[in-house]
């Protein structure tokens, strides 16, 4: 038909009008094709980015659950450098985390390192106000500095969030 169209003029302006009609009536319908198309690829690669981010997110969770235990484990067995190493750790991948800087604050407080483990205290109790772990722990390292006043506010403050427990 092609070759017929090539030598026949008529034929030729058939052709040409049949595909002019068709991308005429095609050509409107592309665009939201293409752009169904891109939403429906772009509404896959969300969805596979947010299960990815799902994955990250439980394996991050299970890494600092991990170090936590492993942290825990340290103390226990009297391993300070490596609890340290551990809770480091935990703060590290969940910065938000309070109980993993009330502990790398305990820890840094046991090996000796005050004002670091005040600032992890103070973090735990800006991230879990009223925490009383934090509480006692920030006033232990208050009073070897020498803040009296403050470190016997917070142990009664301390002592009122585990009465209220109780």
């Amino acid at each position: 038909t092609v070759a017929k169209a090539q030598t026949n003029p008529a034929m030729l302006a058939r052709i040409s009008g049949l595909f002019g009609a068709f991308l005429i009536f095609i050509l409107p319908c592309l665009p939201a094709q293409t752009g169904q198309a891109q939403g429906s690829s772009e509404r896959k690669n969300k969805t596979a980015t947010q299960q990815a981010s799902r994955a990250s997110s439980a394996s991050s969770k299970a890494a600092v659950e991990r170090a936590y235990q492993q942290g825990i484990a340290a103390i226990q067995s009297g391993d300070l450098g490596s609890a340290r190493e551990q809770f480091e750790n935990v703060v590290k991948l969940s910065p938000q985390n309070p109980e993993g800087h009330n502990l790398l604050g305990w820890v840094l407080y046991s090996q000796g390192q005050v004002d670091p483990a005040i600032s992890h205290f103070r973090t735990a109790l800006q991230l879990k106000p009223k925490f009383p772990q934090a509480l006692d722990n920030l006033a232990n390292a208050l009073a070897q500095k020498g803040d009296l006043d403050e470190a016997e506010r917070l142990a009664e403050e301390g002592d009122l969030g585990n009465t209220a427990k109780r």
